[in-house]
């Protein structure tokens, strides 16, 4: 839906051409088509280059950014890599949270970066790096659905019936 012309009225304003950029390579990562992901990633990162400081973005173009990349690298198979940036962009928003400049009602972000993380990890098999980076995501959205969902998967997979049971 994202991707369909016109089905968002995007504005002609810096704050809609970031927002449009970033929701796009997340769109097209989500559908496999990483080239046109990283053509929107590459839009994104130059409106970071042009943001000047009397600019007010709905949100922080370097952890967009970084997120985006993150998700792409993963979906293209490097794991490293894409735990790098997801790191990266969860750092950046942890300070952001602790200066209490990020506004989380409701949240400029689909999800907290932890819980990309912890996607991330379980996809590649690490369930107990999964478990941290989703316990770490569930403290700053308490009682969401899909961190708790993962953690349920990673506590599965590690055989821990009772703890998988109680997150689900």
């Amino acid at each position: 839906e994202i991707l369909k012309a016109d089905s968002i009225p995007w504005r002609d304003t810096a704050t809609d051409k970031a927002n449009r950029a970033f929701a796009e390579s997340l769109a097209y990562t989500g559908t496999g088509k990483l080239v046109d992901a990283r053509s929107r990633l590459a839009d994104l990162r130059a409106a970071l280059k042009a943001q000047t400081a009397k600019d007010d973005m709905d949100i922080d173009l370097a952890l967009a950014a970084d997120a985006a990349e993150g998700l792409i690298r993963s979906a293209e198979g490097d794991t490293l890599e894409a735990t790098r940036f997801l790191l990266q962009a969860a750092a950046l928003e942890h300070k952001k949270r602790d200066e209490y400049s990020y506004r989380n009602d409701p949240p400029p972000y689909p999800w907290p970066v932890y819980r990309i993380l912890g996607d991330v990890y379980l996809a590649h098999g690490e369930s107990r790096l999964a478990i941290d980076a989703y316990t770490r995501a569930l403290k700053v959205e308490t009682n969401d659905a899909f961190s708790l969902a993962g953690l349920a998967r990673a506590h599965a997979a590690l055989g821990d019936q009772t703890a998988a049971t109680e997150a689900a």
